[in-house]
């Protein structure tokens, strides 16, 4: 059949839409199968609404195959189809329309669809089935848990890292209150000192004052020359002692 199909092919457009006959017959044989092994009533029926689509798809198609038979027979001159040829093409039809009628009423009776999932379960494929989304749920909470461990594992450490961080900032925070307490009570004392030294320096400078204003007194009362000695004397003595109280 595929060399006569070959021969009329230039010609003749049975043989374009037999190939997508073909190609969608054979989706939907596909689909048909998964229909058979649905896990669920969903799949079932998602499965089954396909099957129906799709036959009456080639249902359509398998009319256009009949026009095209039917112009071929008319005019035989034109086509110079052989009679053979024309019948195995007829028969094609026939068998496929067959088939796909088959197809979309079993999957449109309830009671075979459960009786194909009950033969499954006796056959153990469905918990075959389970047992596998199970296992892969078992898989997936167990990366699910894994990352939420990691993850609290990772705030924990980010966690005591700062705490780490904080108690360093505090230490570094208590050292610097001490620094600046000592160094409040180093310049209370250094105020003091000056204190005293200004007092110190006062009393010095009004007893200095004092003896120049004496010494003064003694030069206008002596000779001249005699006071000179009498001032050069008290300027050593007065230097003397300016010395000797700052030294100690």
């Amino acid at each position: 059949t595929q060399e006569s199909d070959m021969d009329w092919e230039p010609t003749d457009p049975f043989v374009l839409v037999k190939k997508e006959v073909e190609r969608a017959l054979t989706g939907v044989n596909q689909v048909y199968s998964a229909w058979e092994n649905a896990a669920d009533a969903d799949e079932a029926a998602w499965a089954a609404n396909e099957v129906k689509l799709g036959t009456k798809n080639i249902e359509w198609d398998l009319q256009d195959l009949e026009k095209s038979i039917e112009m071929a027979r008319m005019d035989s001159k034109r086509f110079q189809i052989p009679q053979h040829e024309l019948e195995e093409r007829v028969q094609f039809v026939a068998t496929t329309r067959e088939h796909i009628q088959k197809l979309a009423k079993t999957v449109a009776a309830p009671a075979q669809g459960n009786a194909t999932r009950h033969s499954r379960t006796q056959l153990g494929l469905e918990k075959q089935r389970d047992s596998r989304y199970a296992a892969l749920e078992k898989d997936i909470q167990a990366d699910h848990q894994k990352f939420i461990g990691q993850h609290q594992q990772l705030q924990q450490e980010m966690y005591e890292e700062q705490e780490h961080g904080l108690g360093e900032v505090s230490i570094a925070v208590d050292v610097l209150h001490n620094m600046s307490n000592d160094l409040h009570d180093e310049l209370g004392r250094q105020e003091k000192d000056l204190e005293h030294m200004d007092t110190e320096l006062e009393s010095t400078t009004a007893r200095v004052s004092r003896a120049i204003r004496k010494v003064d007194e003694l030069i206008t009362k002596v000779d001249n020359k005699a006071g000179y000695w009498i001032i050069a004397l008290l300027i050593v003595l007065l230097l003397i002692l300016f010395v000797v109280f700052f030294l100690l």
